[in-house]
């Protein structure tokens, strides 16, 4: 059994012009994703917070729901990647991709 090894398809040292620009739109593709994670988050914390005080503290209780809460709605919530686009911050950075 032997396995060719082919060259890769994009390599930055043949084409660099297909890699400029890569880094820095995809920080920015990062901290949209951030941000649209983070804000529903934030709202949650501070309706938990006035709950809490409300409740006289037992409300502070359901502060364990924003972990998950934080990471599900780039997991599981979302329906798989080969109906849509799941990373949203890519598209908004205007990043794409060249053949």
């Amino acid at each position: 059994m032997s396995i060719d090894v082919k060259p890769h398809a994009y390599d930055p040292a043949v084409s660099p012009e297909l890699f400029e620009g890569v880094l820095a739109r995809r920080f920015i593709a990062f901290l949209i994703d951030v941000t649209i994670i983070a804000i529903p988050v934030m709202f949650a914390a501070v309706f938990i917070f006035i709950f809490g005080v409300v409740t006289l503290g037992i409300g502070w209780v359901l502060y364990w729901l924003l972990s998950p809460a934080a990471v599900r709605p780039a997991t599981g919530l979302s329906p798989p990647a080969s109906r849509v686009r799941i990373v949203t911050g890519l598209p908004l950075a205007q990043s794409r991709m060249r053949r």
